[in-house]
């Protein structure tokens, strides 16, 4: 089992997106026990799910709250076990004056007690960042000084991201990892080459709605696309065209043509197997309902897109 990628992926899911920094304000509401640390344990569960529908892995999550660690994710790895630890500092604990001080103790505590089978080490700070600015960058240059075992300080955008993410979107990036050289997920995703996000929106929700409910659509309905709305609302200046030309776009025979008579849109069964065949997947493997279904396809089929879109933020 490639324990690296778990790793990898844990890195990548906490590290690599971030909110506005003005929305960590929402931090200051919420409580280490009784907000955080469940929130924690809930995401850190979902991403090894997850990885267990590819990848059998031996694995707990523990809110433990000693010896320097808050939660704890231990895993088998060649037949030992090894850890990723997290710290979580709320906008309470970082009020305090001595938090630092504090912290440090932590940081020596949990390399005493867990570096020798402690992996990553992860310093959450969940606080409204517009007011502990300082306070971050001066603890951020600690942490980042410690040589004992890898520790990543996470500022409190990407904290909040992370806590966001909802269960597709974790599920659509695990696939896009575990699924990097498959042909099916790699035809599915080219398929959608060259379509705006509004568009690859459009065209997902139009082919869950008539494969799995058997929906009877029209070009108007494909242009009344709820997935489209809220994509448009999350990224307003990626729309280049008006929505009747985008629809015009996709009603052209890749995947939708319109019945001469009646105009319902007909399927391309050819253009349309390596989606299906990823959504078929998804159904089965983790029971999606049709809204979180199509919430995974866009998020895993649209990666690149999206990875411009957030880009140009």
């Amino acid at each position: 089992m490639d324990t690296n990628l778990l790793k990898e992926i844990v890195f990548d899911l906490i590290a690599s997106g971030r909110t506005a920094d003005g929305l960590t304000k929402k931090f200051a509401t919420m409580s280490h026990n009784k907000d955080l640390l469940p929130k924690l344990c809930e995401k850190l569960e979902l991403i090894l799910d997850y990885f267990y529908k590819y990848r059998e892995i031996v694995y707990d999550v523990q809110g433990v709250r000693d010896h320097g660690v808050d939660v704890v994710l231990r895993y088998e790895k060649d037949d030992k076990s090894r850890k990723i630890g997290f710290q979580v500092k709320s906008f309470d604990d970082i009020n305090e004056e001595s938090w630092q001080t504090k912290l440090k103790a932590q940081m020596f505590e949990a390399e005493t007690y867990h570096g020798h089978g402690m992996d990553d080490f992860y310093v959450l700070f969940c606080t409204d960042i517009e007011r502990h600015r300082d306070k971050l960058r001066n603890a951020t240059a600690d942490l980042t000084a410690n040589n004992k075992f890898v520790c990543h300080p996470i500022s409190p955008p990407k904290v909040l991201h992370f806590l966001n993410l909802g269960e597709a979107e974790i599920g659509a990036y695990i696939k896009r990892r575990l699924s990097k050289h498959d042909y099916v997920f790699t035809e599915a995703t080219d398929s959608l080459e060259g379509y705006s996000l509004t568009e690859g929106a459009m065209v997902i929700e139009g082919l869950v709605d008539m494969l799995f409910e058997g929906a009877q659509l029209t070009a108007e309905d494909i242009c009344e696309s709820s997935l489209a709305a809220s994509i448009m609302d999350r990224y307003p200046n990626q729309q280049d065209t008006s929505i009747e030309e985008s629809v015009m776009r996709i009603v052209d025979g890749r995947f939708f043509y319109p019945d001469t008579y009646t105009g319902q849109l007909k399927l391309n069964d050819g253009a349309i197997e390596a989606i299906a065949a990823v959504a078929y997947d998804a159904r089965v493997r983790y029971g999606y309902s049709r809204d979180d279904l199509k919430s995974y396809l866009f998020h895993s089929l649209m990666a690149d897109q999206i990875d411009e879109a957030t880009a140009d933020e």
